[in-house]
């Protein structure tokens, strides 16, 4: 029984140590750019809109 334990921690060891490798392997890759979220976008949008709406005031004023 003791024999079993100790053949199941080897193998739990080199699995962990796999699983380490690919996240060092994950770290190394150059991340994508991420999308913006949606906030990010409508704030845009109303920013936008904004400057559209001065420049439509001022040419009727």
């Amino acid at each position: 029984m003791l024999h079993e334990i100790r053949a199941q921690i080897g193998k739990l060891r080199e699995w962990l140590s796999e699983v380490f490798k690919a996240k060092e392997a994950l770290r190394a890759e150059p991340q994508q750019p991420k999308s913006p979220d949606l906030s990010t976008l409508l704030f845009r949008y109303l920013d936008i809109q904004k400057a559209k709406g001065r420049k439509y005031s001022q040419s009727w004023q």
